[in-house]
């Protein structure tokens, strides 16, 4: 069974997500989205935090996050295979649910509704599909909220990198801000249901060597018997 914290985080951010989703599909977001992403768009005429915003949303790629779970398996003083393990998989069940939610709803990008109204910022360019939830957002929640409950809240820095790439998706003109908060909740959601599944139903089925030892071994007993 799963702790009760981790049943409320979870269902707090399913709720969220529904909340924020609700807003944006009657409309109540717009006033909001457009003033927000104006301003943080707006930040993106310097070349500076052009550049910087442009680097710092490629942290929620697919590519990136597995390497980030690579670069964690490999600083690990032993083998520990649990961390890659759970970083491709919430990759996985993040796009494959995004893949759901997207064709299931879809919400032109910034550049698609507020041009020529509103002057935009797109130093990485147009990009397609739906706007919303913001996938970069989903995924970096998603691996961020997984590596911190497998390794410990040493880790929890992770997740001001995923603000970080949140609001680097607005500064570059990609997504309203309601995209991408939705995408946080909706990231935090699936990293709960991707560590609750990898611990009943993969990890113990895991090889003695894949664990790691001593202080440091997070074998996730309270999360899932």
């Amino acid at each position: 069974m799963l702790n009760s914290r981790l049943v409320s985080l979870a269902l707090g951010a399913v709720l969220s997500y529904v909340l924020v989703f609700s807003l944006v599909w009657s409309g109540s977001t717009s006033k909001i989205d457009t003033e927000l992403f104006s301003s943080l768009n707006g930040l993106a005429a310097n070349y500076g935090i052009a550049v910087l915003s442009s680097i710092t949303t490629q942290f929620g790629s697919e590519v990136i996050l597995a390497l980030i779970g690579l670069l964690l398996y490999l600083l690990s003083s032993k083998e520990n295979t649990k961390i890659v393990i759970g970083v491709l998989f919430a990759i996985t069940i993040s796009d494959l649910v995004l893949s759901i939610l997207k064709g299931a709803y879809f919400r032109p990008r910034p550049y698609q509704t507020l041009t020529p109204n509103l002057p935009l910022n797109l130093p990485l360019g147009q990009d397609e599909g739906s706007s919303f939830p913001s996938g970069h957002a989903t995924r970096a929640f998603a691996v961020a909220a997984l590596i911190t409950m497998q390794k410990g809240k040493k880790y929890s820095l992770l997740l001001l990198l995923s603000v970080g790439v949140a609001v680097s998706r607005v500064i570059v003109g990609l997504h309203f801000p309601s995209d991408v908060v939705g995408g946080g909740f909706l990231g935090i959601a699936l990293a709960v249901a991707s560590v609750a599944f990898l611990s009943r139903y993969v990890y113990p089925r895991l090889p003695p060597r894949f664990f790691m030892k001593g202080k440091q071994d997070m074998t996730l007993k309270s999360v899932a018997a």
